[in-house]
């Protein structure tokens, strides 16, 4: 549980942050109340989703990779209308039924599978419903595979405005990077690492379409506070306040500097 505490910790808090709603403490406890696990987490210790106080748990163990497309039957599955208008609480719930689907893509039909995703990253709520769910699965699942599932990647390469996914896949590469060494506990800590590792792999896979090349040069421009002249500004000002925000220090901007360098240039 540790685990899943804290990757939707390092994933669902970036989805706040440009939803704006990351200060709002009543939202968060809707969420808290709406997710079982998460509820009882809170209530237990009192603490919430903020940039000072990173959330604990007890350590678990990882399981191995399981083939779920089994579970997911028909009557799970979400419809496309469902997948295309519900909001984010939906969304998570529709990630779950979806994303298993892809720890085995050789069995799946891709035919049926991608218009689902398709709808589902056509807009923003869905966009962040399916990569809390995706970015965060335990033990090892397809988000851990050496590419991108293909499937997946022809959704994201379907979203005609790519700006918002653009955003978002850059801050679920760099959050749990800078969570890696803001995270006192070992475990907490490996988890981020892997969350990080995965987020980098869907940011890497996204490097052809057109703003994204732009959002990584702007990312790595402030962590290494280079001041680069070709840098468009607002870019750079956005992404400053993103750092300032998360009180990212020294450490986690070398090692986010890092991450981006590696994206650009493989």
């Amino acid at each position: 549980r540790s685990r899943l505490l804290q990757s939707i910790t390092d994933i669902i808090t970036s989805q706040f942050v440009t939803m704006n709603l990351y200060k709002n403490f009543t939202f968060l406890f809707m969420l808290f109340s709406q997710i079982p696990l998460i509820s009882s987490f809170a209530l237990h210790t009192g603490r919430f989703f903020t940039p000072s106080k990173i959330l604990r748990a007890v350590p678990c163990t990882t399981r191995p990779r399981t083939n779920l497309v089994a579970k997911s039957t028909p009557t799970s599955i979400p419809s496309i209308d469902e997948l295309s208008a519900d909001p984010f609480m939906k969304q998570l719930s529709h990630a779950s039924n979806l994303v298993p689907l892809l720890n085995n893509e050789e069995s799946m039909d891709h035919d049926i599978l991608l218009p689902l995703l398709k709808a589902q990253l056509s807009h923003s709520d869905g966009i962040r419903g399916f990569f809390a769910q995706y970015l965060t699965g335990e033990g090892t699942t397809a988000a851990d595979d050496d590419e991108v599932p293909s499937c997946l990647v022809d959704a994201m390469n379907s979203v005609e405005n790519g700006d918002e996914l653009i955003s978002l896949a850059c801050m679920n590469a760099i959050m749990p990077t800078a969570m890696i060494t803001m995270h006192e506990d070992p475990e907490l800590s490996k988890a981020s690492k892997q969350t990080a590792r995965r987020g980098k792999k869907i940011l890497k896979s996204l490097l052809h379409k057109t703003g994204t090349k732009e959002q990584c040069l702007a990312i790595l421009d402030v962590a290494t506070t280079s001041n680069a002249s070709s840098i468009d500004e607002k870019d750079k000002n956005y992404w400053e306040k993103f750092f300032l925000n998360w009180g990212y220090e020294q450490t986690q901007k070398a090692d986010i500097a890092k991450a981006m360098t590696e994206i650009l240039l493989e």
